[in-house]
């Protein structure tokens, strides 16, 4: 593909398809601001995002380029789908199991949700086949995201039993 004439976000796109870092990294160095910010946002014509990208065409080398920028969205959802980037890799298996592997523990190494449904609300341990659902399982438990389980927090103090808190009646 020419990228002559191309708008930046289009040429970010093309290197995140066509796994070239080289393009990718000069073209997120030639914006001027907030790199991040122009990586978030950079859409195909489908709406997906740079990270969304990589993982549809099993771009390993530019996924772990973005991966290690602090404050890339992990879990943007496709406009169509609602598939994350984390559908995306488990859906790679129909591809090659060995790059969906490893897309999803790269994701999930650095935070992905592996709890977020699409729209069809599945997640994406529910789309990998059975073949490979051991192999993916245990991938898919990486740490859960923080803020997941602040609710189950405050619902376990409501199990206290009353008077067995300190207090500061007298």
């Amino acid at each position: 593909m020419s990228t002559e004439g191309a708008k930046p976000s289009e040429m970010l796109i093309a290197a995140c398809r066509s796994n070239n870092v080289d393009m990718l990294e000069e073209v997120v160095h030639q914006q001027e601001g907030d790199g991040v910010s122009f990586i978030n946002n950079a859409r195909d014509s489908l709406g997906n995002d740079c990270v969304h990208v990589c993982t549809k065409y099993g771009s390993l080398e530019c996924l772990d380029w973005l991966l290690d920028i602090s404050g890339v969205n992990l879990n943007n959802r496709c406009r169509m789908t609602g598939d994350t980037p984390l559908h995306f890799a488990v859906m790679f298996i129909k591809k090659d199991q060995e790059t969906a592997l490893r897309m999803v523990e790269m994701l999930m190494e650095v935070g992905a949700d592996p709890l977020l449904t699409n729209n069809d609300g599945f997640r994406p341990i529910d789309l990998v086949p059975g073949d490979f659902h051991d192999v993916f399982a245990s991938a898919l438990e990486g740490p859960a995201p923080a803020l997941q389980y602040s609710a189950d927090v405050v619902a376990d103090d409501d199990d206290e039993e009353e008077g067995s808190g300190e207090s500061d009646e007298e």
